[in-house]
């Protein structure tokens, strides 16, 4: 049986573009693929805190990512690195991560089980399933 792990990354990160982002929803999360760099931003990202299973955090601004791994499981590091913020003080200046298994992705039962500590950062930093 595979599992379907979601990174959840919440903040107000920087951005040229001020359009809402595609994968700001569970149902349009952007898959992660080993040793692939992506870039992303929340700004422009929605806020629904009944779908963004906020286990450890205030749901602002979020948006999703995932990737799939095998029934053997195993730890999964995710890096994220060359933050850039929003330079108004008002918007923030931090963004947290968590990630969440289930074996049915975007299902809003509440079925979800976090595989991760919170992660927190104004710089780099790495977030490692449990």
């Amino acid at each position: 049986m595979k599992l379907n792990d979601l990174l959840v990354l919440s903040g107000l990160l920087s951005s040229t573009a001020f359009c809402q982002p595609a994968n700001d929803a569970c149902s349009n999360a952007e898959r992660l693929c080993q040793n692939v760099v992506l870039s992303g931003t929340t700004t422009g990202a929605t806020t629904n805190a009944t779908s963004d299973y906020n286990f450890c955090y205030t749901s602002s601004s979020t948006v999703w990512y995932l990737f799939t791994t095998d029934s053997d499981g195993g730890t999964v590091t995710v890096d994220i690195t060359n933050l850039s913020f929003n330079p108004d003080p008002t918007m923030g200046q931090q963004i947290e991560a968590n990630m969440i298994a289930a074996t049915t992705p975007c299902v809003v039962s509440g079925s979800y089980t976090p595989v991760s500590a919170c992660a927190s950062g104004a710089t780099n930093f790495s977030i490692t399933s449990s």
